[in-house]
């Protein structure tokens, strides 16, 4: 499991030097259901918007595009969910 602390600087590493992915939160919601996400954390940006920055089981760190504070917090909490609950019960195989 990485800390916060861990994920905010791989994050913004990335991004600074151009290697971070985008998702859609869509994206980032089914990659969750899918049992594919072991963390996910809410980074504000600006006053009126957040990104969700994800974590995946091969620890790749992933965030989605800017949107609405109130859009991102729900589709964060359905993230939440989903790796809590879902993401322990489905075996997934590579």
């Amino acid at each position: 499991m990485h800390t916060f602390t861990q994920i905010i600087k791989r994050a913004f590493h990335n991004t600074a030097h151009g290697r971070s992915m985008k998702l859609r939160l869509l994206d980032a919601e089914g990659m969750a259901m899918s049992g594919l996400v072991e963390d996910a954390k809410i980074v504000e940006v600006g006053k009126n918007k957040a990104k969700i920055v994800v974590v995946t089981n091969d620890g790749e760190v992933l965030e989605t595009e800017e949107v609405d504070k109130e859009v991102a917090a729900k589709s964060y909490f359905i993230i939440l969910q989903y790796v809590r609950q879902w993401g322990k019960r489905i075996n997934v195989t590579r």
